[in-house]
């Protein structure tokens, strides 16, 4: 009878662990992560295998390549609805869509290895997968329509305000708490040669002189946080954008001296500063705040729906 017992027990356990280990062992390189996520009834479309995945178990992928899986859990929240906010905007109504429509690539399992390490694969996939859980349905809209969810690492010690007047949420936050994240300031010295090289290599019909190029260096378009949109070099006009890519600095808020007879970039701030600071949400979430209140903060009078 016990010998039929531990057999019954271990056929149990089989019948758990199989489904599994067949889908740990067949998933292809480029799928998203499964997980044991409610299902939603929306899909996306792998490019990679052409397979259907829940939009929420894609979400996972979404969220892992987004924000550092070491965050508080209210912060992975929060982020996680940002990006079925933004899976959902994509799809526009439609219960299914594309990879190839979604500007945003998902993290595999297998990248998601050899960024956490395999120690600490399992305790970070299952904490953004709880969080997609936890979030489940959740997204973020004014006036009754999806909201463009725009985030970045850290702040210049406060958020942007969206001038355009499409994205009336985006509105100036205090984020003095990114002032003393890592990263908050970027400097490079290049000399002339080196400077005109990065410029140089953002557009081949338009190349500059490094003689005396510091010089020749003009804001032409900025806001009030320091972010400048539009520069001239050399006599022509860059987006701030393509200069910071091209000089290898993760903000436009620059700064550009001459320093020991070369010249000097400083950039404060990762990203583009609108939306939320996820530096700023971590430390949110550190003094106990919720996600709800973490997204609340940073985007004005949004609503958080179920869908």
């Amino acid at each position: 009878m016990r010998k039929k017992m531990g057999l019954a027990v271990c056929i149990l356990v089989a019948g758990l662990l199989i489904p599994y280990l067949i889908t740990m062992l067949t998933m292809e390189e480029e799928s998203v992560p499964v997980s044991q996520v409610a299902k939603s009834g929306k899909t996306v479309t792998l490019q990679s295998s052409g397979n259907q995945v829940d939009a929420e178990e894609y979400l996972i992928g979404l969220v892992a390549t987004a924000i550092p899986a070491d965050y508080r859990e209210e912060t992975i929240k929060a982020q996680a609805v940002m990006e079925r906010t933004y899976l959902y905007k994509a799809m526009d109504g439609k219960n299914t869509i594309d990879e190839s429509e979604l500007s945003r690539t998902p993290w595999t399992i297998k990248e998601m290895e050899e960024k956490w390490g395999r120690d600490q694969f399992q305790n970070m996939y299952d904490k953004i997968g709880t969080a997609v859980a936890d979030t489940r349905g959740m997204v973020l809209t004014y006036d009754g329509q999806l909201i463009d969810a725009l985030y970045h690492r850290v702040s210049v010690g406060k958020t942007r305000t969206d001038t355009s007047g499409l994205c009336p949420y985006l509105v100036s936050r205090e984020s003095s708490w990114d002032l003393e994240a890592d990263g908050y300031l970027q400097t490079r010295v290049l000399t002339e040669e080196e400077f005109a090289a990065a410029i140089n290599s953002i557009d081949p019909e338009t190349q500059v002189r490094p003689e005396g190029i510091l010089s020749t260096v003009q804001i032409v378009t900025s806001d009030e946080n320091g972010y400048i949109t539009l520069m001239q070099i050399g006599g022509y006009q860059f987006s701030a954008v393509k200069v910071a890519e091209a000089l290898n600095v993760y903000s436009t808020c620059m700064e550009l001296e001459e320093y020991e007879g070369k010249i000097r970039v400083s950039a404060r701030g990762i990203g583009q500063g609108y939306g939320v600071s996820q530096y700023g949400a971590d430390c949110m979430a550190g003094e106990g705040k919720g996600f709800e209140e973490i997204l609340q903060y940073y985007y004005e009078n949004i609503v958080i729906t179920a869908v």
